[in-house]
């Protein structure tokens, strides 16, 4: 019993790194980014804040709304979809990122 209740904390603990390290590689990935950004995009550095802004904004629209409907379902398939999404979403925008500076900086 207790090597059973060690291993499923371990995995809601390691879970929950998982997210929180994908969350912030999320919104990190922009910021310290701010300056190249702005030079390299011809942007002003308050259009940067902008973005950091726009996708906290966005997190707790999204929250929000989401509130109403993640109830009906089980949470461990909420959390797995979500981060999932959100995995997803970062790989999408990296390459997004990717194309833009391919397309600046040659």
């Amino acid at each position: 019993m207790k090597g059973t209740l060690f291993s499923m904390t371990t995995k809601v603990v390691l879970l929950a790194a998982l997210i929180q390290l994908v969350n912030a590689l999320d919104f990190m990935m922009i910021m310290p980014l701010g300056p190249d950004l702005a030079r390299e995009l011809a942007i002003s550095p308050t259009w940067v804040g902008y973005l950091g802004g726009g996708y906290t904004l966005a997190a707790a629209i999204s929250s929000l709304v989401a509130a109403k409907f993640i109830d009906r379902f089980d949470r461990k398939h909420v959390t797995l979809v979500a981060l999932a999404g959100l995995s997803l979403a970062t790989l999408k925008r990296l390459q997004a990122k990717q194309a833009v500076f391919n397309k600046v900086c040659v």
